[in-house]
């Protein structure tokens, strides 16, 4: 259930009606995506769940639906390592006419080792990969919808710190599952939507990105590991909510925002606070010709 503050906080700064509208959210059953999901059907928005766990998203569906009955939500399966899952569900979403207007990628995975389903390095192969994959495959029925669709990514601030290496792209030399290649997810992240919002100039989908600033999730903990969490208790403090960090999503959608924009704390070092949008880096600017030609590999 939503605090008493951010639901205040909805009323306040979400000035656009949402109510009815269908808003699309990978990986909706934890963390971010989770919370993100409590706010928008706070706000009366009918939200699509695009999971890769099926029972962990029926789970959270009924979380959602016991503090809103009523609500309209839909499960999807869909795992972003997977390009044939990809796929099937871009079919899907067309198949059911889904009236989408936002579709907000937020599944992702941080400090991980191991495979996607294709075979992939999981980090790079989920969080840019995949996100790349995936968005190429349903912005053309984005396309066809006969109103405006805004498309979120997620970054992380993390992306300050990226560097991208493509001769070893997927970090087989350097090792897997570390913050240098999360961060030239994220950093690649940020560029291509960038690269994308341009490109998407005078159609109906426009591109903008938040990100959760210094946050306690799920994927986190799995990445320090509970024993970090219980020696650091006393300091928990210190990380933003996953309540808070999604009230970049909901801001983004139901305010008239500068495409191309990234939104997220106001706080300290962009890391804990308030959505407010955050000055990006030169580095976002730069490599987009290197980048263009990568993902012609992708294909």
């Amino acid at each position: 259930m939503l605090k008493k503050s951010t639901k205040a906080y909805l009323l306040r700064n979400c000035r656009e009606d949402i109510g009815g509208r269908w808003i699309v959210v990978t990986g909706a059953n934890s963390g971010i995506g989770f919370r993100a999901a409590e706010e928008l059907l706070e706000l009366g928005a009918c939200v699509a769940m695009a999971c890769r766990n099926a029972g962990k998203a029926a789970e959270a569906r009924d979380r959602l639906l016991s503090d809103h009955p009523g609500a309209r939500i839909r499960v999807y399966c869909m795992d972003l390592g997977s390009r044939s899952s990809i796929a099937s569900f871009a079919a899907a979403l067309e198949a059911d006419g889904l009236d989408v207007h936002a579709f907000v990628n937020n599944a992702g995975v941080f400090r991980v080792s191991g495979r996607t389903s294709d075979g992939l390095e999981v980090v790079e192969g989920t969080n840019y990969v995949g996100t790349y994959l995936l968005t190429r495959a349903v912005l053309p029925y984005l396309r066809t919808l006969p109103h405006r669709v805004k498309l979120i990514n997620t970054s992380s601030i993390i992306y300050k710190s990226g560097s991208v290496d493509y001769s070893d792209f997927y970090r087989e030399r350097s090792g897997a599952g570390t913050f240098r290649i999360y961060g030239q997810s994220k950093l690649l992240v940020t560029r291509w939507s960038l690269m994308l919002d341009r490109s998407l100039e005078g159609t109906n989908v426009s591109v903008y990105m938040n990100h959760p600033g210094i946050s306690i999730t799920p994927i986190a903990s799995k990445a320090y590991g509970d024993w970090v969490f219980r020696i650091g208790r006393p300091f928990i403090g210190i990380f933003q909510s996953a309540e808070k960090s999604a009230l970049a999503i909901p801001y983004i959608i139901t305010n008239d925002v500068p495409s191309g924009s990234l939104y997220g704390p106001d706080g300290f070092l962009d890391g804990w606070g308030l959505p407010h949008r955050n000055r990006l880096l030169r580095k976002a600017y730069e490599g987009w010709d290197e980048l263009a030609e990568f993902n012609k590999t992708l294909i």
